[in-house]
């Protein structure tokens, strides 16, 4: 949340961090404001929020947003973004299908994740 965060806010990336359900969508996006709200006031007054940040997204005025969306290939068609992050790839649904998704779209796409079996893991072997 970190680089997606600094991402966002400096370089006005469109974010998307996918995991698997909304309730950790929603602690991911709770983990990037705080990483903004607890800042220096002058970074803040350089980077404003549009709006205070809602419970699946964070969106700065100038540009740049992060978006925390549960799993699913049909979820993540609904935004073109610069970064897509998989959180806990190994243990998505349709963690395949949802890279394929991303793949067209994304400049770049990072999967984080615990050892676990898969299309995530058959990608780290190779």
């Amino acid at each position: 949340m970190i680089f997606a965060a600094h991402e966002a806010q400096w370089f006005k990336a469109e974010v998307v961090v996918q995991t698997d359900s909304e309730q950790k969508a929603k602690e991911l996006v709770s983990y990037g404001e705080c990483l903004y709200r607890n800042q220096e006031t002058w970074l803040k007054q350089l980077h404003p929020l549009k709006s205070a940040a809602s419970a699946l997204s964070i969106e700065w005025e100038e540009g740049g947003r992060i978006f925390g969306i549960p799993h699913g290939q049909h979820k993540l068609r609904l935004f073109h973004p610069t970064i897509v992050i998989f959180d806990e790839a190994s243990f998505l649904p349709e963690f395949e299908a949802c890279y394929n998704v991303a793949q067209p779209v994304a400049k770049k796409i990072i999967a984080v994740s615990s050892a676990g079996p898969g299309a995530f893991a058959d990608q780290c072997s190779v």
